[in-house]
């Protein structure tokens, strides 16, 4: 179970600095994350389903 807010990952790049961040935009639940060391940009990196209320 995720809340909205919580952190779902980063990107950096070769060097360590980050480029981008992500958090959930609703409570939910995670159905898969990519765990590569590289992702192509558009790639999805986690994919959650919204829990409504």
């Amino acid at each position: 179970m995720i809340k909205k807010g919580d952190f779902l990952g980063k990107v950096c790049d070769f060097f360590g600095k980050e480029l981008e961040s992500f958090v959930s935009e609703a409570d939910g639940v995670v159905f898969y994350l990519a765990s590569t060391l590289s992702i192509r940009k558009k790639d999805p990196a986690v994919a959650y389903g919204e829990i409504s209320k």
